[in-house]
């Protein structure tokens, strides 16, 4: 008897069905995603190739600028030496220092008069010694020269010589040698594999990485295959016109990227060039692992697979986000702070010597915005933190006086030439100390007033503090307000966003970084950021924090007598409204003139208790006789005195700062104390049989560090690298030891692995330099065994607390 077959059942066929269909589409699902994993790829790439170009670029200027500086502090030295030969050995000194391939004076007849054996030379026909003749400090382009034993190629720079009567009487003219500029292309570009270049407005090689084909760009250009979208016109316009993109040809069997952007000085280009294939090679890996894992072809599998597949890749992107953004913060930690360290370090010193007041007080400003800027640069990079809501808030009681002299100091700096008048205008309940972190506050109104500075060319900034009573706490209100070009209304979101950027069609620089730093800051302390502006015609932004009370004393007191009167001459009706305002709030009996005549001609006739003008307008009047209550007091220029100057005094007012010093008038004393008193070296404690060992990656942080060391008396050895250090510790028994971040040949690590494996190494106190200012970094070198730390510029009150504790 036949039997009949058992028929499957039908829900195996649709189960069977519907894992093929979900099979067919997740592979579709799947290619549609590599492909467009492969475009984001490429484009994170091009990314990545821009950072490189822009830290190229920023690191370039950097030093150029720098040397410039350097050149011009060098020219005030020899305008004031009466002897040529110690001009000579200053500038030989300024050469050996700065790595120039020569260095010399011109007069106005352009002979150029080097220091050492190179022959003299006629430079009255070249375009810098011109230039430098009308008071300005110029680079040129790339420049090669054949000097009597040897060629050399660089910039050379040159910047006016003043003679007694402050008018350029000659050239201060030097060759950067281009060797100084080379380093900026030790930039890691894909693991090695890239190449990087600058080149001139002809696409001449300036600098390389690596060597090229032909020594212009422009002519290898012209003999590769361009891919579909690219061509040489465009890339050649680009370039030629200070544009960036990125361009892809053929050149011998290979497919090359190049990324190029402006560099922003003499018409260089900076250009990155790397292989497609390195670009696509993480991408071909992650592609054929996750082929393998489609080839399952079970539905409910396949889905997972598919989920888990996403959710590894958005994991993996932030990992490697974060990698990456660690690494970059590192890195531009150490490049942004080792120059500063540098920078302050000299101004340190100088300001150990007798110096004349006015350069004293040039000084004094120049150490207090070094300070500043190295604050804002180690905030800037935690902005991971203050995103991550892992930024920690320090309180402790702080000085508004001293807060808004601060501020004051920066602004003004920052303002330079600028046709730009700067008020603070104090309000009334605007408590004399409060309890907070008064570096965030402090970072949150300068990054307000550098925005400011920074998009208005003419007018007016005026700074504004109120206070509140608020729910037991102070409501403490920051707002500045410019004239410059404003911001569109349907902007104003975008600005406040993570690193938003504005449409550069009006401006070139960037909104954004630092008023989201501020933003995030204020409302971390409980507050916000918020604008307000007409497009075209200004813009007033202001943020709110709140803070804790410091006693009940107020900055401006209310309670001038009404017999004093007091009268102001101010030609600007700018500063007229701002003194009006001032004035009428606390209640002060005034008349402000803004016609000379009428000013002169009434004080002849009216008594007034204090009449404020500028110095050439107060030489006019007539001299005060003997008893008459009247006082004149001159109105600084903004620019006049620093504010750290001692010659502000009461008889001085500095229109700025016109809140805190009309008051002290009534007292008939001195202005209130303007800035934080400086603190000289402790005592003067030698250390004459202690023996130290300096370690660095350069001669320049060496000598730096080794002068902050000298008055101690110390015996100091000075070694450059790991390997050399090494040997130092195995011949000689040291007291204390100073090692820099990252040594060359062998990084900071490995060297203090090696130390504290020598005999007596274990023993010796090891305190790291660093210009690094992520915390990761010294996390890993306390694991590998320092001691203590000392940032980058070295505080000499931190420096004499550590020599003190390890060597007493």
């Amino acid at each position: 008897m036949r039997r009949n077959k058992t028929k499957k059942p039908i829900w195996l066929y649709a189960v069977g069905a519907a894992v093929f269909f979900a099979a067919v589409t997740f592979f579709i699902m799947m290619g549609h995603y590599f492909y467009k994993f492969d475009h984001a790829s490429a484009a994170e790439n091009e990314i990545h190739l821009a950072e490189t170009a822009d830290q190229i670029a920023a690191h370039t200027r950097s030093i150029i600028s720098d040397a410039k500086t350097s050149l011009r502090l060098a020219a005030i030295a020899v305008s004031a030496m009466d002897d040529p030969e110690t001009a000579q050995r200053y500038l030989a000194r300024v050469k050996e220092k700065m790595g120039l391939a020569y260095i010399g004076c011109a007069g106005t007849d352009g002979v150029f008069h080097p220091v050492g054996d190179m022959a003299d030379k006629d430079i009255s026909s070249e375009a810098y010694f011109h230039d430098a003749l009308y008071g300005n400090t110029v680079a040129t382009g790339f420049s090669r020269e054949i000097l009597e034993d040897r060629a050399v190629s660089g910039v050379v720079l040159a910047t006016p010589l003043y003679d007694k009567s402050q008018k350029p009487g000659g050239v201060l003219a030097a060759m950067l040698d281009i060797e100084q500029l080379q380093n900026v292309l030790d930039v890691q570009n894909f693991n090695g594999n890239g190449c990087a270049y600058v080149i001139d407005a002809k696409g001449e090689l300036v600098l390389h990485s690596k060597s090229m084909a032909y020594n212009n760009f422009f002519v290898l250009l012209q003999n590769v295959t361009f891919a579909d979208g690219y061509s040489y016109e465009k890339a050649y316009g680009d370039i030629i016109s200070g544009r960036r993109d990125m361009t892809l040809y053929h050149d011998l069997g290979t497919e090359q990227y190049a990324y190029y952007c402006s560099l922003g000085l003499n018409g260089w280009t900076v250009i990155n060039i790397v292989a497609k294939d390195v670009m696509a090679a993480s991408t071909s890996m992650l592609i054929k692992d996750m082929a393998f894992l489609s080839a399952i072809p079970l539905l409910v599998f396949a889905a997972l697979t598919a989920l888990a597949a996403v959710g590894f890749g958005l994991s993996d992107g932030r990992r490697r986000t974060a990698e990456l953004k660690f690494a970059f913060l590192a890195n531009m930690s150490h490049e942004l702070r080792a120059p500063m360290y540098a920078m302050i370090d000299v101004d340190e010193l100088l300001l150990r010597g007798d110096l004349p007041p006015e350069q004293r007080d040039y000084l004094k400003v120049m150490d207090r915005s070094g300070k500043n800027l190295m604050g804002i640069i180690s905030d800037i990079l935690n902005f991971s933190k203050i995103e991550s809501e892992e930024f920690p808030l320090v309180e402790a009681p702080y000085s508004m006086r001293t807060l808004i002299t601060d501020l004051t100091a920066m602004t003004v700096v920052e303002i330079g030439e600028k046709p730009i008048l700067f008020f603070a205008d104090v309000g009334r309940r605007l408590p004399e100390e409060l309890i907070g972190d008064v570096d965030r506050v402090k970072q949150i109104a300068f990054n307000l007033l550098s925005n400011a500075v920074k998009f208005t060319q003419k007018g007016f900034i005026i700074l504004r503090l109120r206070a509140a009573q608020e729910d037991g706490l102070i409501k403490l209100e920051i707002s500045v307000e410019d004239t410059g070009i404003g911001i569109k209304k349907q902007e104003v979101e975008q600005l406040l966003a993570n690193f938003s950027r504005l449409d550069a069609h009006h401006a070139h620089n960037v909104r954004g970084a630092g008023l989201t730093i501020s933003k995030k800051l204020a409302v971390k302390m409980g507050g916000d950021l918020t604008v307000k502006n007409v497009y075209g015609d200004g813009v007033i932004f202001a943020a709110t924090v709140y803070q804790k009370r410091c006693g009940e004393k107020i900055i401006c007191k209310r309670g001038w007598p009404e017999d004093k009167w007091m009268a102001i001459y101010e030609p600007s009706g700018v500063m007229r409204r701002c003194y009006k305002r001032t004035l009428l709030r606390f209640k002060v009996p005034h008349t402000i003139y803004k016609d000379l005549t009428e000013f002169l001609e009434d004080m002849k006739v009216e008594e007034f208790s204090y009449v404020l003008a500028e110095k050439e307008v107060l030489a006019q009047l007539p001299r005060r006789a003997e008893g008459k209550p009247c006082q004149y007091i001159r109105l600084a220029g903004q620019n006049e005195y620093t504010l750290e100057s001692e010659i502000l005094k009461r008889q001085v007012i500095y229109p700025p700062l016109f809140c805190l010093q009309f008051q002290s008038l009534l007292q008939a004393a001195e202005a209130p104390a303007l800035c934080e008193k400086t603190y000289p070296l402790t005592a003067g404690k030698r250390f004459p049989n202690a023996r130290i060992l300096l370690i660095d990656d350069n001669e320049r942080d060496l000598e730096a560090t080794a002068a902050l060391l000298e008055p101690y008396g110390m015996q100091l050895d000075r070694v450059t690298g790991g390997a050399r250090a090494i040997d130092k510790v195995k011949e000689s028994h040291y007291d204390l030891i100073f090692m820099g971040l990252m040594p060359p040949g062998m990084n900071g690590v490995e060297t203090l692995a090696h130390i504290r494996g020598l005999p007596g190494g274990e023993k010796t106190p090891v305190v790291l330099l660093t210009a690094n200012a992520a915390q990761e970094a010294r996390q890993t070198f306390e694991k590998a065994g320092a001691d203590a730390f000392l940032a980058k510029p070295v505080d000499v009150r931190e420096m004499d607390g550590v020599l003190r504790k390890y060597l007493i």
